[in-house]
């Protein structure tokens, strides 16, 4: 999201991020915006966090600064001259997630009920488990639409028996979606676990990765899970993974017996320090203050997990904020600065909250012909946001040839 990582003062700049979904949708070949954001750079530093592998990043004289993974930013302009700090926010696990030597549990893995996490292909993995592993145990934890419900309850119920069920727990939650659990609970679960196992598909920046590694576990799955750590960590005992989908069950009785028998405690204390907050958070701020010459002044450097990641995207959830990326950079501007009011400890958290509550006190000014391209940016994010969903939806109803015929003759032209 747009997230204060430091106030700006008299002495130094702020620092401000944003990521590549707001980019797209709110910055890119929209002069006024960029322009703004141009008029804030006397005072602040513009970071580049992108949720996704870039491989066309132009917008160099947007940013100052990207922070990514080197290995997951690989623009295809070999001149690019901008600055990258070698982290993200799949690298800030709270301190909750630590490694701990009592497991309660085989595998867990917490995720979403929707196509690309392929919550069937996790039941199948599990279920061929089960006939070489009879005492296997584990839970699989998913926030569910409510209307979907009943659907996966009813999918899991016919799909195990009852003494499997016994073993292997799903639970499901339909409320505060994407992010129902407090991260201190669900780090309980996977510090209890001696595996995570993953079936999402293509999905190589995924935060669950991140949590797992720094609570010490293996993670088992496809290979794009690898795509977010360095070369020589792409690998067993830290990666159990394959491209095939049959040989997983095998993986993660593997990756299991290697925990009750032959775990590297050393090995998974320097992978786990890596994907450690306390760490990654005192390195960007280190690098930021290196490059730019910044002080120690109002830096906000908590739960950066989250807020690095999420976006002011015209609607609410546990990670977007109803409010455009032009309405805060207004706001900004409008305070010239004076921004020390929000300094306090108790913000310190999500300082982005603050903001937004004073944006919803109408504490700023917005002139109507930019409300009104405010207001035209944002059907466009809302009816993307849809179509997108419509697209998955008619995927999974209708056989792959007509998907293919409809691309075919109505949306590539």
């Amino acid at each position: 999201m747009a997230c204060i990582l430091k106030l700006p003062n008299k002495n130094s700049k702020g620092v401000i991020s944003f990521t590549s979904i707001e980019y797209f949708s709110q910055i890119y070949k929209i002069n006024h915006t960029q322009n703004l954001i141009k008029l804030i750079k006397d005072n602040w530093i513009i970071c580049y966090h992108p949720n996704w592998e870039d491989l066309n990043f132009q917008a160099t004289e947007v940013f100052d600064v990207v922070i990514s993974n080197f290995f997951a930013f690989k623009p295809n302009n070999k001149e690019l001259i901008t600055p990258i700090i070698d982290t993200s926010c799949v690298r800030m696990s709270p301190s909750y997630f630590k490694m701990q030597k009592q497991k309660k549990w085989d595998f867990f893995h917490v995720s979403r009920y929707e196509p690309r996490k392929n919550i069937p292909g996790f039941f199948k993995v599990i279920k061929s488990a089960f006939k070489n592993k009879k005492n296997l145990s584990g839970i699989l934890l998913i926030s569910v639409q409510p209307q979907k419900l009943k659907e996966v309850r009813n999918f899991y119920n016919n799909y195990f028996t009852e003494k499997e069920r016994e073993k292997f727990e799903l639970v499901t939650l339909d409320y505060d979606l994407p992010f129902p659990l407090s991260k201190k609970l669900l780090a309980h679960f996977y510090n209890s676990s001696k595996v995570s196992l993953n079936t999402h598909l293509d999905e190589p920046h995924g935060r669950v990765v991140g949590y797992s590694l720094a609570s010490g576990l293996p993670v088992i799955g496809f290979r794009d899970l690898t795509r977010m750590v360095p070369k020589d960590v792409r690998q067993e005992p830290f990666f159990f993974v394959t491209e095939d989908q049959n040989e997983l069950s095998n993986l993660l009785i593997k990756a299991i017996d290697y925990v009750d028998s032959e775990y590297k405690q050393d090995s998974h204390e320097k992978i786990s320090n890596l994907h450690s907050e306390v760490e990654q958070s005192n390195f960007l701020k280190n690098q930021l203050i290196s490059i730019f010459n910044l002080d120690n002044d109002c830096w906000f450097l908590d739960n950066l997990d989250l807020r690095l990641s999420s976006h002011f995207l015209y609607y609410y959830t546990t990670n977007t904020y109803r409010h455009s990326v032009l309405d805060l950079l207004y706001y900004i501007l409008q305070k010239k600065n004076n921004l020390s009011f929000l300094s306090s400890t108790e913000n310190y958290k999500n300082i982005e909250s603050k903001i937004v509550k004073q944006i919803d006190e109408g504490k700023f000014y917005k002139p109507l012909r930019i409300k009104l391209l405010d207001y035209m940016i944002g059907k466009v994010v809302l009816f993307k946001e849809f179509w997108g969903k419509t697209r998955s939806n008619i995927k999974k109803i209708l056989p792959d040839f007509i998907v293919k015929m409809i691309k075919r003759n109505f949306l590539t032209k």
